[in-house]
This record gives structure tokens, sequence and C-alpha cells, in this order.
């Protein structure tokens, strides 16, 4: 039981501190545009203000959301092993999740609202936000769980394993 439960981070792996790290500017960035395409009308200085303080909130109460979903990877050697021997799934899903955010923004997904700014009353357009939610999530979770494989952080060319023994390996038991 103690082999699952071992330090959260591979040795030579960044940790959570470096992953929120690199993924909340990624996230505050996205969630930034967003809300500048999904606003209804601009008012100036209040509006950027709700958008920097609503874009911190996100950000913030979304890294909080995937980290507990992503204790397994964390906690446990086995799904976290998988996780990191696959390290393209990430990357393949912050490219999925980013691309259906994008659908969920752009005009093709639009739904029609009515909108009163004060003076008068209009339609505007709105952004898809169930798709949008799915995609930010997506973006976040993968972003948060991303591990850089080990020869792009310079370790060198990776040594060929035995699947067999791939495991006992990075639990620290001997190979032979």
């Amino acid at each position: 039981m103690t082999d699952d439960l071992e330090e959260s981070s591979l040795p030579g792996r960044p940790g959570f501190f470096v992953q929120t790290v690199m993924a909340g500017p990624l996230l505050m960035i996205v969630i930034l545009l967003w809300f500048t395409n999904a606003a209804a009308f601009y008012d100036g200085g209040t509006t950027a203000v709700f958008f920097l303080v609503a874009g911190v909130f996100s950000t913030f109460a979304t890294i909080c959301a995937v980290s507990v979903a992503g204790l397994p990877l964390r906690l446990w050697a086995r799904p976290r092993g998988w996780w990191v021997e696959h390290w393209r799934i990430p990357i393949a899903g912050m490219v999925l999740g980013l691309a259906v955010l994008v659908i969920g923004s752009i005009r093709s997904s639009y739904e029609r609202a009515l909108a009163d700014d004060g003076y008068t009353t209009y339609y505007v357009d709105t952004v898809n936000v169930p798709l949008s939610v799915v995609g930010w999530l997506i973006l976040a979770f993968c972003a948060m769980h991303a591990w850089w494989p080990e020869r792009a952080r310079g370790a060198g060319p990776a040594a060929p394993r035995d699947r067999r023994t791939a495991g006992r390996d990075r639990r620290g038991e001997s190979l032979g």
C-alpha cells in the first residue's frame, strides 16, 4: 500500500507548484480573451476591472477543481506512471480543449440574447457557454497535469526499457 502512496512528484519531475505556475498564466490569458469575446457590451474601466477580477477568480477556482480531479494522478504510482509515459495525451488534450473553447466562441455557435445597456434594448450574439465550459475544463485539466518528457528536459536519450520492469523501476525497486 505504501508503494501507491508515494511523493506527488517523480524524481526530477515538476511538482504541483511548478505545474500551477506554468498553467495559471496560460489559463488566465485564455479566460481574459474569452471574457473579451463573450462580452455583450463594453463600458470602459468597470468592465476591464471585472474581467480581471473574474479572470483571477475563475482561474483559481478552476485550478483548485482540476487539482482535486487529478489527485489519482498525483497520489498513486500506477496511474501517474501511465500518464507520464503517455505525455502526448495532455498536450493533445490542451489542443482539443482550446479548439472546443474556440468553437464555442465562434459565430456559428452563437445564440441570440436580449441585452439592455440602460438606454436601449437590443439583441446580441452570445457564446455557447456549455461548449466553452467543457473546452475550458479540458484545457485546464491537461495544462495542470502536463509532464515534460525526459528527452525534452535535457536528460539525454531515453534508454530502452523493458515494459515488465518499468513499473518496478519507477517505484525505486531494483531491476535485477
